[in-house]
């Protein structure tokens, strides 16, 4: 088995002792040379392949990929895509980042042929490739990114719906402009 989904929560955002277990997860899946996409998400999406979680989604392919941490904000981004005339390319919530990141999918999305636009929601980064990646990929394909954990509410929001500690806004602010994200709010 090449990759898993783990979609159900309950993990590092419930404290030491879902950290210890989502770890304990990832260890064992790398050490067979599985991939983990999640926890607390609701995976990939891609129409070309047909691989669309819900029939409310696009089943055609078109350029835009989307990223997002949370998994109602994936469908809604998909859908809002669509409902502007665009159509996404492929896409992927990935929710907590225990293994494959954010940062992956960017990575990812930057090279494919069939994305020439990527947008994301994220609420925290965990993978210090980001400067890197995102300055590479900024090049070539703009990337439109809706922050979470803004204010202190949403701080909190986001350390407990994927465990991820959102990047506070001057930091986010200088991250956009030495690698060419878009923010939006």
């Amino acid at each position: 088995i090449k990759g898993i989904v783990l979609y159900s929560s309950g993990f590092s955002e419930t404290g030491p002792e879902g950290m210890e277990f989502q770890d304990e997860i990832v260890r064992i899946a790398r050490s067979g040379g599985t991939r983990v996409i999640g926890p607390n998400c609701v995976g990939p999406y891609n129409p070309s392949a047909r691989l669309t979680q819900q029939f409310i989604l696009p089943k055609e392919s078109g350029n835009v990929g989307v990223i997002s941490h949370s998994g109602f904000l994936f469908y809604y981004l998909l859908l809002s895509v669509a409902n502007r005339g665009l159509l996404p390319s492929k896409g992927v919530s990935c929710g907590s980042d225990a293994d494959l990141t954010c940062v992956d999918f960017l990575e990812y999305l930057g090279r494919d042929p069939e994305t020439t636009i990527i947008i994301a929601y994220l609420e925290g980064i965990k993978d210090g490739r980001l400067l890197e990646i995102a300055r590479e990929v900024s090049q070539r394909k703009p990337i439109i990114v809706l922050k979470g954990g803004n204010s202190e509410a949403g701080l909190r929001a986001s350390a407990s719906h994927t465990g991820t500690l959102a990047v506070p806004t001057t930091t986010w602010t200088n991250i956009c402009r030495q690698t060419g994200i878009v923010s939006v709010d």
